[in-house]
């Protein structure tokens, strides 16, 4: 009876087997035939780095002895299914653990998430040195020196160019607030533990600032203390970005606007809620990352918006540039108001429509992209701005941007204190 049943049930144990076998064996071949056929195509954005390069054909034997190495990497970094793999690993840390895959990113409380680094290389940089970790009084000093050494010059320059004593160009620099800062206290708690005893750079340098030079301190504005004071009223950055949308950076333009140079607001800003995607989810491949933000409506606050080089046809190197925009007031007609221009990092772009209420008509430049530049073409720049003769000119960067004034750190692929000297619209002394 038991070898009848063995010999009855040998066919279906043989598909079993034999089934799981070639079940295995299409799981193997699986990424090899994705591969070839290119259905999961490699992104380097997906990983914030270049990926591996196909080699070249050897032509001699060093080439050949090293083809082998580069294919390799080349495999490891294009074979089938990588970028599906990386999204689930994601989606695992993410929901399942509450973690981030990159080392850039970290998870904070109430679902918040921190960018850390621009650079993947040194992925805690950024916060470090916001905090103060690792940062010396001679850093300190050399980063003070340089700021007030640039806007002693700018702001010296402005008044004896201008021509007109009503007509005077104020000259001033802000920083913004980043979230490690302004939400520390949801900083995941080892992190929090790493900076408790340090001194924030930024408080630093303008507490030295205001010791040395009490002038320039009056033109360098860093409005943690009235932000501190929004952010229990409002949520001013969302909760899984790196740069601001919405209302803090309105809480940001309102600070500086009435506060510090003493305007009220000719229009109202009427807002309509919007879903964005989140500026960090190339680190996140997999995982939506979506906040939902109230965004200004410019039409229907008698405010024209134009965003991108197509807004300027004056300026050649808008296109290199990209990072542009400006707003004007519909009617009454613009020459009613006074005008800014907004010399900026990548938070310029989120932050220079909120002060269209307070001006006629704003320029906002970002300068991330000004190493593409020629000299000739960063000269017909400042041309181009001293053309545009704004009454008000506003260096505008987040926090971590004031180490991109010292030449020690070398934490930044453009100097600051000589990008912004070559483009202030009026000629400076060197």
């Amino acid at each position: 009876m038991m070898r009848f049943l063995s010999i009855l049930f040998e066919p279906i144990r043989m598909v079993r087997r034999h089934g799981f076998l070639c079940f295995w064996f299409v799981i193997l071949l699986l990424p090899a035939v994705i591969q070839v056929l290119k259905l999961d195509q490699a992104d380097p954005a997906l990983e914030n780095r270049e990926l591996a390069a196909l080699p070249q054909r050897p032509n001699n034997l060093a080439a050949v002895l090293a083809w082998t190495n580069q294919m390799d990497a080349y495999l490891n970094d294009h074979f089938g299914l990588r970028q599906s793999m990386i999204a689930w690993n994601n989606q695992l840390r993410f929901y399942g653990l509450g973690e981030t895959a990159s080392l850039q990113l970290a998870m904070g409380g109430e679902q918040t998430l921190f960018f850390t680094s621009h650079d993947a290389a040194h992925p805690q940089r950024m916060r470090q040195f916001l905090c103060g970790k690792g940062v010396t009084p001679a850093v300190v000093q050399e980063l003070a020196t340089s700021v007030t050494s640039f806007m002693q010059v700018v702001t010296q320059t402005s008044k004896t160019e201008s021509k007109e004593a009503d007509e005077k160009q104020a000259t001033a620099i802000a920083f913004v607030p980043t979230k490690p800062i302004l939400y520390s206290e949801l900083l995941p708690a080892w992190m929090q533990a790493e900076c408790a005893h340090q001194i924030p750079t930024l408080p630093a340098i303008l507490q030295q600032i205001a010791l040395t030079s009490p002038e320039v301190s009056n033109t360098v504005f860093y409005p943690l203390a009235a932000m501190q004071k929004q952010k229990a009223e409002m949520q001013l950055y969302p909760a899984v970005n790196f740069h601001w949308h919405g209302r803090g950076a309105q809480v940001f333009a309102r600070e500086l606007a009435e506060q510090q140079w003493h305007m009220d607001a000719a229009r109202s800003l009427r807002f309509h809620p919007e879903t964005v995607s989140s500026d960090l989810q190339r680190f996140m491949p997999g995982v939506p990352l979506v906040a939902q933000i109230e965004s200004p409506d410019y039409g229907a606050s008698n405010i024209t918006a134009c965003v991108g080089p197509d807004c300027f046809p004056e300026l050649p190197s808008a296109a290199k540039l990209g990072d542009v925009s400006r707003y004007r007031w519909q009617s009454p007609t613009p020459t009613s108001g006074k005008k800014l221009l907004i010399i900026s990092d990548s938070f310029g772009n989120g932050g220079a429509g909120y002060f269209s209420p307070y001006f006629s008509e704003v320029w906002h430049i970002s300068i991330n992209s000004s190493g593409q530049l020629s000299e000739q073409e960063m000269t017909t720049l400042r041309a181009n701005f001293a053309n545009f003769a704004p009454q008000q000119v506003l260096y505008l960067f987040h926090d971590y941007s004031i180490s991109c004034f010292s030449r020690s750190l070398n934490y930044c692929p453009i100097e600051l204190n000589k990008v912004l000297r070559q483009l202030h619209p009026f000629p400076l002394e060197n």
